[in-house]
């Protein structure tokens, strides 16, 4: 019985769908030149600036996507609510879409940057192996972060 509750739950996963969406945010990726020289000629900016300043864009996106499947991987869990999910120990909290995804983006943003403060884990095993996966993207993503921006900053002196 509770296998054919599990497959129920497979009808959820129309809103991986949705993220098709971000096939046009890979297309600007691609079409990054373009951009940076239309950044480039509108700012007149250095080409350590422009490295930065799309490095910047990719990580505010990387960022969005990683709190919206967090969201999805919370109502993948349970039908009931948020019983079981990392939601369940905010009650008191804003439970509006904006109330969630700011609390989403804000559990991104502190494993990405590595902080990680403690206080949004997750409560089972789904949300614990998307945990590490987020864990070790961030870890890679602000290492190239920081070297990154120590080139930039030698190349600028």
């Amino acid at each position: 019985m509770n296998g054919l509750v599990r497959v129920a739950r497979f009808g959820r996963l129309y809103k991986l769908v949705k993220l098709t969406r971000l096939l046009r945010i890979l297309k600007m990726v691609k079409e990054r030149s373009k951009l940076m020289k239309y950044f480039n000629d509108l700012l007149k900016l250095g080409m350590g600036f422009e490295r930065l300043f799309f490095f910047i864009l990719i990580f505010f996106v990387l960022c969005h996507i990683t709190a919206c499947l967090w969201i999805i991987s919370a109502s993948l869990v349970n039908d009931e609510g948020y019983i079981g999910t990392w939601l369940e120990g905010f009650e008191d909290e804003d439970r509006s879409n904006t109330g969630i995804y700011a609390l989403s983006f804000y559990w991104t943003v502190t494993t990405i940057t590595t902080v990680g403060y403690g206080d949004i884990g997750g409560t089972n095993n789904f949300e614990r192996i998307f945990c590490a996966i987020v864990m070790i993207v961030g870890v890679i993503a602000f290492s190239f972060a920081n070297s990154s921006l120590t080139s930039i900053i030698q190349n600028y002196d």
